[in-house]
């Protein structure tokens, strides 16, 4: 079975996965360089998990310091 990429034979497919083709390159900024703050904060948060917990204890301390006064 042969396409029209020179008789080669397509890629075997992923399920779940969709296949761009393009004439030109397309430049995807890495993965926590550069691009949208949500991506910076996912980049953070998938590298040091534990920072979600700390800063919802950091945060709970400071709301109880706060109503002590």
């Amino acid at each position: 079975m042969s396409d029209a990429s020179g008789g080669q034979p397509p890629p075997a497919s992923i399920p779940g996965t969709v296949q761009l083709m393009t004439d030109e390159p397309v430049q995807m900024p890495a993965p926590g360089r550069g691009g949208r703050l949500k991506d910076e904060w996912a980049y953070h948060v998938n590298r040091r998990p534990w920072i979600v917990p700390a800063v919802l204890l950091a945060a709970g301390a400071l709301v109880i310091l706060r109503r002590r006064r």
